[in-house]
């Protein structure tokens, strides 16, 4: 990034502390997320030299993500035999440091819908991008991402996250903290603060007009329009806390479509989902995008429906 980039970027100011699963503070309440801020922390992350391991052979991993995607509405965008072959095989050599990994396990233990909700959209980003790119080495860039991207929220308590009623001002706030945290965490145990993995922790809530946090930058990186789009798809389909029901698979798309029309997100990811839940099955490009609005926003939910908690 240029000088003349970083000083033209708002800067991220965090409201709460950064701390590993294990305690140990990365930067405190305060701290700017300056260049060389990140870049300092990235530097001693270096010092480290976390072990690797294979994401799929970690716990359960494998076997807990077949599990989600043979559920209903996932088994229809991944329906085909040929194509899951293909997915598990790039998902396969997925790897990533064991304090990482160790993360993953806490939202098991802790926040189960996290959890799924992490495996299930490393499943769909990477599928998407296998569309979007073929074989292209950024499709390995993008499977490290879905796993991480929600990584900071190990820093918000619990019982915040899984909190059923509306949250208070202050409780949304630290929920926003997740970006900010992810960016920190993921710049510490991947060593280099530019990585897509670190850069979509912190832009994955931004939007293409400039409408998201937490810098409320225009977010222009096709590859995290990939999980951006992935990320409120799977929120949109799966139950949450605050929301018992969840969107049909149509209703999910009018959302996104709506999105797309206003210009906050991507086309192209779009086009993806909805070809893999079109039976016979077209490409992307082929896709035809309906505007007509069939669907209804679920009932009991208390929050925006693409609140994203």
């Amino acid at each position: 990034m240029s000088a003349d980039t970083e000083q033209s970027q708002p800067k991220i100011t965090l409201r709460y502390p950064v701390r590993t699963l294990d305690g140990l503070e990365l930067l405190p309440a305060g701290a700017e997320l300056t260049e060389d801020v990140m870049s300092e922390v990235a530097a001693k992350g270096i010092k480290v030299r976390h072990e690797t391991c294979p994401l799929l052979e970690y716990g359960s991993i494998r076997e807990d993500l077949k599990l989600f995607i043979k559920v209903p509405p996932y088994n229809k965008f991944f329906s085909s035999v040929s194509n899951m072959m293909a997915l598990l095989k790039n998902l396969s050599k997925t790897f990533m440091p064991v304090p990482v990994l160790d993360t993953i396990k806490y939202f098991k233990r802790r926040d189960f819908y996290t959890y799924q909700h992490i495996l299930v959209v490393f499943a769909i980003s990477t599928a998407i991008a296998r569309d979007l790119l073929g074989d292209s080495a950024s499709v390995s860039d993008i499977a490290i991402v879905g796993p991480t991207h929600n990584i900071g929220k190990i820093c918000v308590p619990v019982e915040i996250l899984k909190k059923q009623t509306p949250l208070t001002a202050e409780e949304k706030d630290m929920i926003d903290h997740h970006t900010a945290a992810g960016y920190v965490l993921l710049s510490h145990y991947l060593g280099d603060h530019e990585s897509l993995a670190c850069r979509a922790a912190r832009d994955h809530h931004e939007r293409r007009d400039g409408s998201g946090g937490p810098r409320g930058v225009k977010q222009t990186d096709p590859l995290i329009d990939i999980i951006t789009v992935s990320d409120i798809y799977d929120a949109l389909i799966s139950p949450r806390a605050y929301r018992p029901v969840s969107f049909d698979n149509r209703s999910a798309i009018e959302v996104l479509t709506d999105m797309a029309s206003s210009g906050r997100i991507k086309w192209e990811p779009l086009r993806s989902i909805i070809s893999r839940n079109r039976r016979p099955y077209v490409s992307d490009r082929e896709a035809n995008i309906s505007r007509e609005q069939r669907g209804s926003s679920p009932p009991g939910n208390v929050y925006d429906y693409i609140d994203d908690k």
